[in-house]
């Protein structure tokens, strides 16, 4: 004997085929070009679009004279670029940036993390 299933069309449901997800990604800034200018190892500028405008941004992020780094944000307006932020962290090791949709609300952050000398982080910055 062979067991069957009937059902009642009026009551039948309808399969949801909406597809849920967690947080939606963004794509993120585009990344045009890293640069080495002073052939020393580390990247000192980057060429990027931050504000999805089509214009390539650049972040610069170098040693001064005194030994600390210093990270100054350009934003291209079509006429040329204008400051936009820098940072106000005492680099005094290294600094590294990272470009990420940090607080999921679809916009780009670009953070700044400090390391001293003897490499321990001594600062953040979200700007």
């Amino acid at each position: 004997m062979s067991d069957s299933i009937k059902s009642d069309p009026s009551t039948t449901e309808t399969p949801d085929t909406t597809e849920t997800s967690g947080p939606t990604e963004t794509a993120g800034p585009t990344v045009i070009e890293y640069a080495d200018y002073d052939g020393d190892g580390y990247d000192e500028s980057v060429l990027l679009d931050t504000d999805d405008d089509g214009l390539g941004d650049t972040i610069v992020q170098d040693f001064t004279e005194d030994g600390e780094v210093e990270t100054i944000a350009y934003d291209a307006d079509g006429d040329g670029f204008s400051e936009t932020s820098m940072s106000d962290l005492d680099q005094d090791g290294t600094a590294d940036t990272v470009f990420a949709d940090i607080d999921q609300d679809g916009a780009h952050d670009f953070a700044i993390s400090d390391v001293d000398q003897n490499g321990i982080p001594d600062g953040f910055q979200l700007l």
